[in-house]
């Protein structure tokens, strides 16, 4: 109890100086790690949004891709066509809505017929999807594409 009373009567503290100092190598050390995290969260963002198009984009190629060669849904486009929503037909007679985030994102196709040469026994349709977003204050796009054939 003594030696309590004895350092409660010194009159040791520190100075304005001394906390000035404290306080800029305390403000040197949080802010660029509040900058780290902040980039961070940016990179996940961007990244999360760039698996996102490239699901789009993959979905809506297998889709195109299961149509038949005739299917309207295929027939050559001279401008992109959207396609904000696909129509998947399930077992029996139900079918499901798949849609995508049109505030963020936009999805369209090119279709374009090819026939290699006269004599050539086929015809291919190429199909030609893109899906594009803004990150940031970036507009970014992919671009994937695919044949189908009769």
């Amino acid at each position: 109890m003594g030696k309590i009373k004895a350092v409660l009567r010194s009159k040791s503290a520190l100075s304005f100086v001394e906390i000035m100092t404290a306080v800029l190598v305390l403000g040197m050390v949080i802010v660029p790690l509040s900058q780290l995290f902040n980039r961070g969260a940016t990179g996940t963002v961007q990244t999360r949004d760039e698996v996102l198009a490239y699901h789009y984009a993959e979905e809506l190629l297998s889709w195109l891709q299961s149509k038949k060669y005739s299917d309207p849904d295929i027939a050559v486009t001279s401008a992109p066509k959207p396609f904000s929503e696909i129509i998947i037909n399930t077992s029996g007679s139900t079918s499901e809505k798949n849609s995508i985030d049109t505030s963020k994102f936009t999805r369209t196709v090119i279709i374009r017929e090819i026939s290699p040469s006269p004599s050539w026994p086929y015809t291919y349709k190429i199909l030609n999807v893109q899906i594009s977003w803004k990150s940031g204050k970036v507009d970014r796009k992919i671009d994937m594409a695919s044949l189908v054939y009769k």
